[in-house]
């Protein structure tokens, strides 16, 4: 084992306790700006029985993608037993506020959006490196700043994707970026030998590129379409989908690099995966009319006279 080698793995560690002093900034700006609303409480029965049911499916689902990587096709069969505890969470009293923000037009759709989105560029982000160094023989170095194109494309056209929206239109400047997305990591399926960084780099850009445009006008959608009393779990909602999709997209990526004996294949296969789930969002339609809102529902308590919405605990 070169020093080499060895400094590598003892230093690069460190990169992850950049999180301590911007974690503790969120800490010091938290305690200063919010108002005190008492102590934390202990979660009750409820809570913890819905974490433990949706962490079973969560875990059945992942596990059986990590699992089939490894020892085969058959324990694909352990993911359509996820269906079963969501099932029973969503019959239960503590998916009622879930069960109202998705039966609300103009919400459940862009929802999905946001976990379609994050399946792609995690996946697409994921399978770039293995791509770089593996088929391409670059340095970690080198795969490291031509993957960073897709963060700066994301970075960069953030604000024109809000600039966008404020003057056309929230749901047409998220179609618009659904469809960059997909064009880009459509791009990056034929992707085989002799191809240089760059080649990767441009289409990581356009796949970062129609993020940034998305995902701003999208999350506006989601929370002028929810209900006020909904707008805590609309909030909530986005961010479990763009966390989930994070978790999955690369499982998806390892399966189908896996199945194929980690063969180019099976890297062409998991970035048409990628591309597969851009379709789909762009096939899902959405309400571009916000729902009226109550005029003092936020300042008087009051809430929807809607059954299926009044008096939802947040």
């Amino acid at each position: 084992m070169s020093a080499r080698f060895v400094s590598y793995r003892r230093g690069w560690p460190w990169i992850f306790y950049l999180n301590l002093p911007i974690g503790a900034l969120v800490i010091v700006i938290a305690l200063v700006q919010m108002r005190p609303d008492g102590p934390l409480s202990t979660p009750d029965r409820t809570l913890l029985s819905e974490t433990t049911v949706l962490g079973v499916a969560a875990a059945a689902l992942l596990l059986g993608l990590s699992l089939s990587a490894g020892h085969g096709l058959s324990w694909l069969a352990l993911t359509a037993t996820a269906g079963v505890p969501v099932a029973i969470w969503w019959r239960s009293a503590s998916s009622r506020a879930v069960r109202a923000l998705m039966r609300t037009p103009g919400v459940a759709a862009p929802v999905s959006q946001v976990l379609l989105n994050a399946v792609t560029i995690s996946l697409v982000e994921f399978m770039a490196s293995f791509y770089l160094q593996r088929v391409l023989g670059v340095s970690a170095a080198t795969a490291g700043t031509t993957v960073l194109a897709l963060a700066v494309g994301n970075v960069v056209s953030g604000p024109i994707g809000g600039f966008l929206a404020d003057r056309w239109s929230a749901p047409g400047v998220a179609w618009t970026g659904i469809l960059i997305t997909t064009v880009g990591a459509s791009l990056l399926v034929p992707l085989g030998t002799g191809r240089h960084p760059v080649d990767v780099g441009w289409r990581l850009a356009i796949v970062g590129i129609g993020t940034g445009v998305f995902a701003g006008p999208n999350f506006a959608m989601v929370m002028s379409n929810a209900p006020g009393a909904l707008h805590g779990t609309a909030g909530a909602a986005q961010s479990l989908a763009r966390q989930f999709g994070f978790s999955l997209g690369p499982a998806l990526a390892t399966t189908a690099w896996a199945l194929s004996g980690y063969r180019p294949g099976g890297m062409h296969a998991g970035m048409a995966i990628a591309a597969g789930c851009g379709l789909i969002g762009l096939f899902l339609r959405t309400r571009t009319r916000p729902l009226p809102a109550a005029p003092d529902a936020e300042s008087t308590g009051a809430v929807d006279t809607d059954p299926s919405v009044t008096a939802i605990p947040e």
